[in-house]
């Protein structure tokens, strides 16, 4: 079984290539100004950007023939001179397989603030 972990203090969007969301373990909660899911798309934003959400849990299921697997994150921040950060973990059979974070750019006049990553999930 996988599971993903996930955790903002901006405002983070998941999308899912191959996956889609199985049970919701455990919604965020705390600081969360808005939750949305889809099958294929979760998108979180926190209420106040300088504290994170809680952690969420939901189970991720791969989509049959499928050829690849992949979670791409966006985050971002709305609010004038400050950042967002994401934290996912991956757990594959109660062990953790993958854990990162990383942060958006600062909100500001000039560029655009928010970053992408694409993570593949291999061996599902």
């Amino acid at each position: 079984m996988l599971k993903l972990f996930f955790t903002t203090s901006g405002k983070m969007t998941l999308e899912f290539e191959g996956l889609i969301l199985g049970n919701h373990d455990k919604e965020p909660i705390f600081n969360a100004k808005s939750y949305i899911t889809a099958p294929n798309k979760i998108i979180l934003e926190a209420e106040d950007m300088k504290k994170f959400t809680d952690w969420g849990c939901i189970e991720l299921l791969p989509v049959k023939d499928a050829k690849d697997k992949v979670i791409a994150i966006t985050i971002g921040s709305d609010v004038w001179g400050w950042y967002g950060t994401a934290q996912i973990a991956l757990e594959k059979d109660g062990q953790v397989v993958f854990n990162d974070n990383f942060q958006s750019g600062v909100k500001g006049p000039i560029g655009n603030a928010n970053r992408f990553r694409t993570y593949p999930v291999l061996n599902v």
